[in-house]
């Protein structure tokens, strides 16, 4: 039992093997009752991904990825226990690129558009069957374009 709990420690470990030791300031009354930050180190357990815009990234257990500000960073230890030489000044790493997935994920149905464009074609439709005379066809014209321009805007912006 005690060799199966080792062997599980062990791959557990390995999961987690970077770590990254910085300092969180915390609001602690002095003796005179005066509040001052007191700077407390604390530690994230994950894999490190590198620096970027002065924060250092690190993915966790569950796949998130934190940040953590480069100017609170004590020391980053890598899995096999060396010492990683970082610079705050230097991005070494580069943040995930939407996929196709991710975008269709933020982007909403675009109801409102599509109806404006539906109306602008519609009135396209009906302006060629018409026999009116060219003023009212010409105003009919001009709304029809700009319910197919307002459309065309709105779809692009996913609304």
């Amino acid at each position: 039992m005690i060799r199966r709990l080792i062997i599980l420690l062990l791959i557990v470990g390995c999961v987690f093997g970077d770590t990254i030791k910085y300092y969180r300031y915390k609001p602690i009354e002095d003796i005179s009752g005066k509040t001052v930050m007191m700077p407390i180190e604390e530690e994230i357990n994950g894999e490190y991904l590198g620096i970027y815009n002065k924060k250092v990234f690190v993915r966790m257990g569950n796949g998130k990825v934190n940040e953590v500000d480069c100017d609170v960073v004590i020391i980053i230890i890598k899995d096999d226990l060396s010492s990683v030489e970082w610079s705050c000044s230097e991005n070494t790493y580069i943040p995930k690129i939407l996929t196709e997935a991710d975008i269709k994920k933020l982007q909403k149905r675009p109801i409102v558009g599509g109806i404006c464009l539906a109306i602008g074609g519609g009135l396209l439709i009906k302006d060629l069957d018409s026999e009116e005379d060219y003023e009212i066809r010409k105003d009919n014209l001009k709304i029809a374009y700009g319910f197919i321009i307002l459309g065309g805007i709105l779809v692009a912006l996913g609304i």
